[in-house]
């Protein structure tokens, strides 16, 4: 039986790489979990006219990288990290070689467990674990504690999960998992990129509602 994190992180890969990881005919041995994850194009994005998949943080500095499991190659350094000292070294030094496993990792140490998403309720981790796999987890963290009336200073204490579970208390898994996400929109529409991105980010925030209702089922 799946937990929560691998529903919500299956949600994740579905804007990602455009497959869910949930489907038995995604995998190579027939059953969830079994074989290899065969998502379109091995998940892998080797786009080399986004900066973010160079090694150099720009077109054509170092190595191209590629972004895997919407993971990318700019990004990866600093969310090796996270992830406790004796198991990096069993990372690849490409984004383009991560096996999906790994990657699942990463975004479960990287994000999934800054972000607290555990102790919260499913609608409210997903939207969390999207915002803070996006936009980063400063930023997720500062979003919920707008949404609750906490200090907003990105770190997710105990006067954060006070304020977490009272609000929850009062409105309900729902109500919050709905001000957040109305926060990221308000957020991402100002961006200097919505013009050029916004559609694209329009689609994925309005599939995130349904993933987040089939969680509070």
């Amino acid at each position: 039986m799946p937990d929560l994190f691998d529903r919500c992180h299956a949600a994740l890969m579905v804007h990602e790489v455009a497959a869910d990881p949930m489907d038995p005919k995604l995998w190579t041995g027939g059953a969830v979990g079994d074989g290899e994850f065969m998502a379109p194009n091995g998940g892998l994005d080797l786009n080399a006219a986004d900066r973010g998949n160079w090694t150099g943080g720009s077109i054509g500095s170092g190595l191209l990288g590629g972004t895997r499991w919407g993971i990318s190659t700019a990004a990866y350094p600093d969310l090796l990290k996270s992830m406790p000292g004796q198991i990096q070294g069993s990372y690849p030094t490409l984004v383009k070689d991560l096996p999906f496993r790994r990657a699942k990792d990463l975004a479960r140490y990287a994000f999934w467990d800054k972000l607290r998403c555990a102790e919260l309720p499913g609608p409210v981790a997903l939207l969390q674990l999207d915002d803070g796999f996006n936009t980063g987890v400063g930023a997720a963290i500062g979003r919920l504690q707008s949404a609750v009336g906490a200090k907003k200073d990105g770190v997710f204490g105990t006067g954060t999960m006070t304020a977490v579970q009272a609000q929850l208390a009062r409105g309900g898994a729902v109500a919050l998992a709905r001000e957040l996400l109305a926060l990221r929109i308000d957020a991402m529409a100002m961006s200097a990129q919505w013009p050029v991105f916004g559609l694209g980010w329009s689609r994925r925030l309005a599939k995130l509602p349904f993933q987040a209702m089939a969680l509070a089922a």
